[in-house]
């Protein structure tokens, strides 16, 4: 999540108190599926024999076989060896975390890195730090907002496959570049349903072509529910309703480290468009008294109905948006995690994220959220799977869509379109879409089965 320097200002004021922690309650999807059918075909817990997970999945004699960001950044000359600790999560960055507490979060750490250190992961990170963007065509839309708005694709990297020793592709500096003017800490102090926040900081930016513009560095403040789940002073069969054979501790924990080595990079996508744009301004306000504006908003993704970086490259790589199941929402996740698609059905967030509406503009009549498999998340924490994904591709990354709970869009809420009207954007998948309506089959209770899920 994106928000604005004053808000950001008082988040960090709380930063040491601790957190109310509630019991977790069913959501929707709980109810509707049932937790004994989920824990039943693999969603909520894992045999004891899955544990531990390999805490050596992303090695340094991978890196230099798959080419990652690792092997290029020693490649280079930049670092002096082949780390798989992405520079912008190394020790330093993490303001009052202990050493024993970054060894807790290390596993999620590693995982991170492996993301940012992916090329065919960055194509959407280059995509929009490219200059320059494509405005989009929604006279409305930029109305509205007071400034242009712009649209990217992603751009594939000049090294994908290939150890030459070159001109190193500029997606890779910025990431490199950004290590300078980052820094995380954890918080109790976030909006309700927020586990993350970044925001710009004071410093100025290093990160081209910010740094020569007047851009800003950022910060990314992240719940400290996450730290304490990780110390295991918050575990998950303390806050699951009953229910047999009830929540597994080490399954549950799995699942917050996955979660948060994804929240991470979602805001990492905010720090790069933070620390790499310069200010925009000055507007027009209803006051009649021009205002400075810090940032941008961010760039649409394929022209789409919104412009979250981090939720759209979460779209982008998992096929969905990755969320706990259960209320309230939080670091502690005894039922499971979920994609949904994004923006599919939902609205706005508060701050910069702008809402263009009606999601049957663009196509959408229904969304479906996926629960996923733990084996699905355990695999994540493995070599074997990144083996498969640098032979075939990040798609074996995305969830599968076994089961899951439909929901419809308010058709009293927004219109159809008009006889020979075009669907908006450039839809990634058909999933949500009309012409995909006919591959599921829901119950009366809005509940999808596929094969034998």
């Amino acid at each position: 999540m994106l928000k604005g320097l004053k808000a950001l200002g008082s988040v960090i004021a709380g930063v040491f108190e601790e957190p109310v922690v509630q019991p977790i309650g069913l959501d929707r999807t709980l109810r509707a599926i049932g937790l004994d059918e989920l824990n039943n075909k693999g969603y909520i817990n894992l045999p004891d024999s899955e544990f531990p997970i390999d805490p050596d999945f992303y090695s340094k004699a991978k890196a230099e076989e798959h080419v990652t960001g690792a092997y290029i950044r020693h490649a280079h000359g930049w670092d002096p060896v082949i780390s798989t600790i992405h520079p912008l999560f190394l020790p330093r960055k993490w303001k009052d975390v202990s050493k024993e507490d970054y060894e807790l979060i290390l596993p999620s750490i590693k995982l991170a890195s492996r993301f940012l250190d992916e090329p065919q992961v960055l194509t959407y990170v280059k995509g929009f730090l490219a200059r320059k963007l494509e405005l989009i065509n929604d006279a409305v839309a930029i109305q509205n907002a007071q400034q242009p708005l712009y649209m990217f694709q992603k751009i594939p990297l000049e090294e994908l496959t290939s150890r030459k020793i070159g001109k190193p592709d500029s997606t890779w500096s910025s990431l490199w570049d950004l290590k300078d003017c980052l820094t995380l800490q954890f918080t109790s102090k976030l909006p309700n349903g927020c586990v993350a926040v970044t925001g710009p900081g004071s410093k100025s930016s290093t990160v081209a072509p910010g740094r020569y513009s007047g851009a800003k560095s950022a910060n990314i403040l992240l719940s400290v529910q996450f730290l304490r789940v990780f110390q295991r002073n918050l575990e998950a069969s303390q806050y699951s309703e009953p229910w047999e054979p009830g929540s597994h501790n080490e399954s549950a924990l799995l699942r917050t480290q996955f979660a948060f080595a994804v929240t991470l990079v979602h805001e990492v996508m905010h720090a790069l468009w933070i620390t790499s744009t310069p200010p925009y301004g000055p507007i027009a306000t209803p006051s009649g008294t021009p205002e400075w504006i810090f940032n941008p908003v961010e760039p649409f993704f394929r022209d789409g109905r919104m412009n979250e970086l981090g939720s759209c490259w979460e779209d982008n790589v998992f096929g969905g948006m990755i969320h706990m199941l259960g209320r309230p929402t939080g670091a502690i996740m005894p039922y499971g995690l979920a994609a949904i698609p994004f923006p599919g059905l939902n609205h706005a967030y508060p701050g910069g994220t702008i809402d263009r509406l009606n999601p049957r503009k663009w196509g959408i009549e229904w969304q479906t959220e996926y629960p996923l498999e733990m084996n699905y998340i355990r695999r994540m924490f493995t070599s074997e799977l990144w083996d498969e994904v640098h032979r075939y591709g990040i798609k074996r990354l995305r969830r599968k869509k076994k089961l899951g709970l439909r929901r419809y869009v308010d058709e009293k809420a927004f219109e159809a379109l008009a006889p020979g009207e075009a669907v908006r954007g450039i839809p990634p998948s058909p999933t949500g879409s009309v012409a995909s309506m006919d591959a599921e089959e829901d119950d009366e209770k809005g509940v999808v089965r596929r094969g034998s899920g």
